[in-house]
């Protein structure tokens, strides 16, 4: 197990890209068990739905201005379908925590 690093910076000059890497996969590890117990789940499961996330979205990217984001019908369409597929088993982790439903989910 590699040492609670929260800065990789903290490594200092010296230390390798296999070094940060490495880090930065725990960091990531640490933040998905700490999702999956807000949302319940079993660290198992939700690797499970991450890994269907990312094969139904594989295309990622980042625009920092949000007056340039936007999104086509299609892939509203797209995300309408995995939401409908998948809403059984979500529920909201605000109050009332009740589950989801198409009527009440939003974007």
């Amino acid at each position: 197990r590699l040492p609670a690093v929260r800065d990789i910076s903290a490594m200092g000059c010296g230390a390798s890209a296999g070094q940060r890497y490495a880090v930065a996969l725990e960091r990531q590890r640490m933040r998905d068990a700490a999702m999956a117990k807000d949302l319940q789940m079993d660290e198992e499961t939700f690797s499970q739905y991450v890994a269907n996330f990312a094969k139904q979205f594989p295309r990622r990217c980042s625009i920092k201005k949000t007056e340039m984001r936007g999104i086509s019908l299609a892939q509203l369409r797209r995300i309408k379908a995995f939401v409908s597929s998948n809403i059984q088993d979500w529920f909201d982790t605000r109050a009332p925590y009740g589950p989801l439903s198409m009527d009440t989910v939003n974007l």
